[in-house]
């Protein structure tokens, strides 16, 4: 019986929603560093599958800028979002910030248009296996189309981590649960940390 429940659960979280699925947190409360920038590929599952490819690149010591583009379940989009830490992780405080940005795409014969923002909350945790950062945020999302109009709500955490061993990559794994009128999924990222060759040769 339990398990009949659990699947009946698991079915309805991931399948029995009709907004679209392109929309992750994707990211903690760090910043990617000046004269860096980080490149990654997202797999995200829903009620189909969407493969993400992005770029963070730095802004100022609190903030960091994210474009991304992506394909699979919903047909295509692309887009770009602002980080803003102005309380960065610190001794017992947590990295407290915001991030939003806006996204465009086209779903079969519709095209659509989202503006997107969520608090951000994150702490840095140090083991002996590497550094783990879990955050989440509670995403808001203005989703436009030709037939329709959606404002959705989520709540997104996940855990972002990279280890010594591994030198310049990380991972992300996240999950999202439908509030309002969105869509409830499960995510997982790797990155690579890239030098700007411009600063790195000192110009």
């Amino acid at each position: 019986m339990i398990y009949k429940n659990l699947c009946f659960f698991l079915f309805c979280l991931f399948f029995m929603q009709t907004s679209l699925a392109y929309q992750t947190l994707g990211e903690s409360g760090e910043i990617v560093q000046t004269g860096k920038y980080r490149a990654g590929t997202e797999i995200q599952f829903a009620s189909g599958a969407n493969l993400t490819g992005f770029v963070d690149a730095n802004v100022s010591d609190s903030s960091s800028l994210r474009v991304h583009l992506g394909a699979g379940d919903v047909d295509f989009y692309a887009g770009a979002s602002y980080k803003w830490i102005p309380f960065p992780d610190f001794e017992q405080q947590p990295a407290i910030g915001m991030k939003a940005g806006v996204t465009i795409g086209r779903e079969g014969t519709d095209n659509f248009f989202v503006l997107h923002g969520s608090p951000l909350v994150s702490k840095k945790m140090d083991f002996d296996q590497g550094l783990f950062v879990p955050y989440a945020g509670i995403p808001i999302t203005l989703t436009t189309s030709k037939s329709k109009t959606v404002t959705g709500l989520q709540l997104s955490a996940g855990t972002e981590y990279s280890t010594p061993k591994l030198k310049s990559w990380g991972f992300t794994g996240e999950i999202g649960i439908n509030l309002k009128d969105s869509q409830s999924y499960a995510a997982f990222s790797a990155s690579f940390t890239l030098d700007d060759q411009n600063t790195k040769k000192g110009k």
